[in-house]
């Protein structure tokens, strides 16, 4: 006994048979899997060179700026508009309150403190900056941010 089902099904393989003689077909040869498997390790292996060298491009590019942050002798102003260098942030006339020294590690093999203090080296409201020190040489670089001048304002300040 045949149900509609069956029918359906022995109707689709024949469809699906006469559709198959219809395409044109190429011999496959006996050692196909093993010639694919072969072309993949090639692909694989010249694709992962390239990353690595590219890998290795960008990770030298950030060493470079790495070290050039840690070489910069704090010959630019890193502070707010207005002429003021970063030797005038700290000046003892400009520091609002005692320095505060957040960590001290070790930067290019050299003990380094970072420092931050709260100074005004113009009159309109406190900068926070914040300097890294060698130790032994006592010469740093360090960069301040200016107060924001909506601070007051109820929908920024903070008590």
């Amino acid at each position: 006994m045949s149900t509609p089902t069956d029918t359906r099904h022995a109707d689709l393989e024949r469809r699906l048979r006469a559709a198959a003689e219809a395409v044109p077909s190429r011999p496959v040869p006996a050692d196909a899997w093993v010639e694919l498997q072969s072309r993949l390790a090639t692909r694989d292996g010249r694709h992962s060179r390239r990353f690595l060298a590219a890998a290795a491009a960008v990770a030298l590019l950030l060493a470079l700026v790495g070290a050039a942050a840690l070489l910069d002798d704090g010959s630019r102003s890193a502070g707010p508009a207005g002429g003021s260098t970063n030797d005038d942030f700290w000046a003892p006339e400009n520091i609002l309150g005692e320095p505060v020294v957040a960590e001290t590690l070790t930067l290019g093999g050299q003990e380094t403190r970072h420092e931050l203090v709260l100074t005004d080296t113009d009159g309109k409201g406190p900068s926070l900056c914040d300097r890294y020190t060698d130790v032994a040489s006592g010469s740093g670089t360090g960069s301040c941010t200016a107060r924001d001048e909506h601070a007051d304002e109820p929908g920024t300040a903070i008590d």
